[in-house]
């Protein structure tokens, strides 16, 4: 069978012959494309002396040490409350460093330490004052 148009998909030299790209490729893609597993995990490349780079790399910000303590510390207040307290502490330190120091990164860490350090303070004060009003509810109901 012959096609009226020419060479096209099912020409006369078979199957796979319509080639869009012009690259001799049997399926039709370009003779330069990388595979695919090449194509997926592109290489990376660095700059090279004398070529000019365009746009800029982020420097890079360390995350202060005292904003993952307070975290931590928040977060441990979790398990047996007294922490939470060195959590707020340590988190208003790090948010000023961070305010005073544009080198260090963290200022979200240190503000949910502190956010979380508060919220457990609440709770163990909200805690150690009913336990003392029922002491006091206590003594009181046996005493008259």
């Amino acid at each position: 069978m012959t096609n009226p148009y020419g060479q096209g998909y099912y020409g006369s030299q078979g199957p796979h012959q319509y080639d869009p790209y012009g690259s001799g490729s049997p399926l039709g893609f370009p003779h330069n494309m990388p595979p695919a597993s090449e194509a997926a995990h592109p290489q990376a490349s660095y700059p090279q002396a004398g070529v000019p780079v365009y746009g800029y790399l982020a420097p890079y910000r360390p995350t202060h040490s005292l904003a993952t303590a307070s975290l931590i510390l928040s977060l441990a207040g979790l398990v047996c409350g007294l922490p939470a307290i060195g959590g707020v502490i340590t988190g208003h330190m790090a948010r000023k460093r961070i305010r005073e120091e544009p080198y260090y990164d963290g200022a979200g860490m240190a503000l949910a330490g502190v956010i979380i350090g508060w919220i457990i303070t609440g709770f163990i004060l909200a805690y150690l004052t009913f336990v003392i009003l029922m002491m006091v509810v206590a003594t009181t109901s046996t005493l008259g």
